[in-house]
């Protein structure tokens, strides 16, 4: 074990749940509780931390173990999900057309039309909302510089 390794919130909290056990069957007072108390807010390595509980009963020492990390719960794609995927691709691909196609008298603008209208449905499905965003993004800029381009051959 390092005593000079920092520590982080986590064994702090496991450092102040000992010591309230503590004050609870009675091995400490509450000044003495107070005191240790804020001496693990402002711990920052594992020495700093065992020093607090050290003169405790054996069930009420912290031994700094790794936290364990609760494993990430990752949501099974469904079936709307798996539809909806090559729709934001499309989404992206038309709306990146557009942008290259604004000078094209309004053919950017049909295609920004359509990568707004395509990626909307994927706006639902969490894994290709980022897709989706991306897609109705750049058709929005490519409408708008279709227009801007169509407004600006008609005035020149």
């Amino acid at each position: 074990m390092n005593l000079k390794e920092r520590v982080g919130t986590a064994q702090r909290n496991q450092v102040l749940d000992l010591l309230s056990q503590a004050l609870e069957q009675g091995y400490l007072d509450l000044a003495e509780y107070e005191s240790r108390i804020s001496a693990v807010h402002g711990a920052l390595f594992v020495g700093d931390l065992t020093s607090q509980v050290a003169d405790l009963p054996r069930q009420l020492r912290w031994y700094p173990y790794p936290v364990p990390v609760a494993p990430v719960a990752l949501r099974p794609a469904t079936d709307s999900d798996l539809r909806a995927r090559p729709w934001a691709i499309v989404s992206v691909v038309l709306g990146g057309a557009s942008l290259f196609f604004a000078l094209c008298w309004g053919i950017g603008g049909i295609l920004g039309v359509a990568a707004i209208l395509l990626g909307r449905p994927a706006l639902k499905s969490p894994p290709n909302q980022t897709l989706a965003v991306i897609g109705i993004l750049l058709g929005v800029a490519g409408l708008g510089l279709s227009l801007l381009s169509i407004v600006l051959f008609l005035l020149l």
